[in-house]
């Protein structure tokens, strides 16, 4: 498990930069000046990538431009952030894992058929074996066959 994670501070993140003694550095504790601030702002501009926001909408909650987000982005030290970042997020829903694992386990033993069905879909679901598709497959259907359903604007099942 790697030791340098992510340092918050109130005014902005830390990150360990690379020494020119990586030797010494493994017998010492981390110092203040072993670290390179982030400002707040790119680790807001980080936050709201990571939510999922467009640079347009990125744009408008912090006032940056559109390139210098891009910029911002793709800057050396806002990729280790984003890398520890996901790594702790990794870290924590491997930690999870077993407890999910439990939870569908307990569903699937449920009295109710209604929690059992919906733990079943989600296990097979999980495991890439359940499509969800309502309807059933024909599976003994040539491509001509096929080509000519969706011509006709059917969708390849026996509904």
């Amino acid at each position: 498990m790697d030791t340098n994670l992510v340092k918050p501070s109130t005014s902005s993140l830390m990150l360990p930069s690379e020494s020119s003694s990586p030797t010494y550095d493994q017998h010492r504790p981390a110092k203040r000046h072993d670290y390179v601030p982030i400002p707040h702002r790119w680790y807001n501009v980080l936050a709201y990538h990571l939510a999922g926001k467009k640079a347009i909408e990125i744009k408008q909650l912090t006032g940056y431009s559109i390139p210098m987000i891009h910029k911002i982005l793709n800057h050396k030290l806002v990729l280790q952030v984003r890398q520890q970042l996901l790594d702790a997020t990794q870290q924590e829903f491997e930690a999870l894992f077993d407890q999910i694992v439990d939870n569908i386990r307990t569903q699937l033993s449920s009295d109710d058929p209604n929690v059992k069905l919906a733990a079943q879909q989600q296990w097979l679901k999980a495991n890439g074996k359940f499509a969800g598709v309502k309807g059933t497959i024909i599976n003994n259907i040539t491509a001509e066959q096929v080509v000519q359903q969706i011509l006709e604007g059917g969708n390849g099942t026996n509904e």
